[in-house]
């Protein structure tokens, strides 16, 4: 089960980033560049909290973070920027086992889909995999829409599983190799950590 943070804790600072895992080959003497693509890229971001009460909230903050080194974070998605407008209940509508396609159904009709807006599908087993539109797209009178994303989907999805279009989620392990915390004086309690989605 992921662990996730208080409610009433937000950050006040996050640095989103792509983890990729190709490699670009440049041979020796001056040849032209080939880009060699592997699979499994996907997000992780660099989070920095306020610093918080040290007997109370910066406690509660520490032992969640401490757990999810082993366990997973459900990290609200700090990619959004603003609020959207309400989306409906938009599901995945035709199966996909991977690509940049996505086929989403349930969405208000005419509801518009803006490029490199992120969202998170739900899998079957439960877990989230953090995406974003690649070109804006429009949901026809029936709240339909086909949709480029990227990172390319790493797993397979099915019929009516969940997206969430209003509150993405970001599910991974805090990596930090040393995983640490700062103590004032004042009882104030600061910190820093980086998520990497695990799949």
């Amino acid at each position: 089960m992921a662990i996730t943070l208080p409610s009433s804790l937000s950050p006040n600072g996050v640095r989103p980033f792509l983890l990729d895992f190709g490699a670009l080959l440049t041979p020796f003497g001056g040849g032209p560049t080939q880009r060699v693509n592997r699979l499994g890229m996907r997000l992780g971001a660099q989070v920095s909290m306020p610093p918080l009460r040290s007997d109370a909230e910066g406690l509660v903050l520490v032992s969640r973070l401490m757990q999810a080194r082993s366990e997973e974070l459900l990290l609200d998605c700090p990619l959004v920027d603003g609020a959207w407008p309400a989306s409906g209940s938009p599901l995945v509508r035709v199966a996909v086992t991977g690509g940049t396609t996505l086929q989403l159904k349930g969405l208000p009709a005419s509801y518009a889909l803006a490029e490199g807006r992120f969202f998170s599908i739900v899998a079957a087993s439960g877990r989230r995999y953090c995406h974003a539109f690649t070109a804006p797209g429009t949901a026809d009178g029936s709240g339909n829409a086909t949709m480029s994303v990227w990172p390319p989907m790493r797993t397979s999805f099915a019929v009516n599983n969940v997206i969430e279009l209003a509150a993405p989620k970001m599910q991974g392990h805090v990596v930090d190799d040393q995983l640490g915390w700062e103590m004032s004086l004042a009882r104030r309690t600061s910190l820093s950590f980086t998520v990497h989605e695990s799949q």
